[in-house]
């Protein structure tokens, strides 16, 4: 046995493909992605929904903002909160 760490073969290179992400989102890449993703947080707790919006710091860290609170079905339709979800995103 020979002395040292083991040699660990490289992993392959992707040859410039960006992350599948990219393409869906329809945007040039990653870095463009990012800045302009937004965060957020949905807790469902007996037929009410707290969504919180989180802004961006430096460093790469995050501060919640005021959350909104929404009833909700339940069981919840996963489906119908996604889409209001997404429409308020897009409005706000």
């Amino acid at each position: 046995m020979s002395r040292g760490n083991p040699r660990v073969p490289r992993p392959p290179v992707r040859g410039g493909k960006q992350p599948v992400v990219v393409k869906a989102a329809q945007v040039r890449s990653w870095s463009a992605f990012a800045s302009e993703a937004r965060t957020w947080s949905v807790l469902l707790d007996y037929g009410r929904a707290r969504i919180t919006s989180y802004r961006r710091l430096g460093g790469g860290s995050f501060e919640p903002r005021d959350p909104i609170d929404v009833t909700v079905e339940s069981p919840p339709d996963f489906g119908k909160l996604a889409n209001w979800l997404t429409e308020y995103i897009r409005n706000s």
